[in-house]
């Protein structure tokens, strides 16, 4: 065997080209066909999942305005939870106001009892006092009299050097 045999394999005639090109062509578009094929299965199995994340996305966008208004709520709770520890605070300050109050009351009702029962004295004094202002009335003109005869004496009256 010489270089002329070697050379002879390695010689590519024109239709050799074509006819492999062409084999190997459609070689390569059976490959394509399958795997698009398989691709299209691929793409059949994504289309639920697709389908379901774009309802996700809808829901997800649905609790958007959802989600703020809880967040608003929450933080709504949270305040009227401050104002109603502010509320029982005040509740016991009422009620210690109110226990004051009712011990107040029954102080008064103890002095009303009194009064009640001592009015009853008074009443009875009314005449006796009464009496001695009829007494005592025509007595004025006669300690009026009295001081000025004493203002007459000598040495009775007090002068505003002393």
């Amino acid at each position: 065997m010489g270089i002329k045999d070697d050379l002879t394999g390695l010689i590519i005639t024109p239709g050799r080209v074509t006819v492999r090109g062409i084999a190997e062509a459609r070689d390569l578009e059976r490959q394509l066909r399958a795997t698009l094929h398989k691709f299209g299965r691929y793409l059949d199995a994504f289309s639920p999942i697709v389908d379901r994340t774009q309802q996700l996305g809808e829901l997800i966008d649905r609790l958007g305005p959802a989600l703020d208004d809880l967040s608003k709520l929450t933080a709504d709770a949270r305040r009227i939870a401050v104002a109603a520890e502010g509320i029982a605070i005040s509740a016991a300050g009422i009620d210690a106001s109110a226990k004051g109050i009712d011990a107040s009351a029954k102080g008064i009702d103890v002095n009303a009892e009194l009064i009640a029962t001592h009015s009853g004295s008074i009443a009875g004094a009314l005449p006796t006092v009464e009496r001695l202002t009829d007494i005592v009335t025509p007595l004025d003109n006669t300690v009026e009299r009295l001081g000025r005869f004493v203002d007459r004496l000598p040495g009775g009256r007090k002068t505003a050097a002393h």
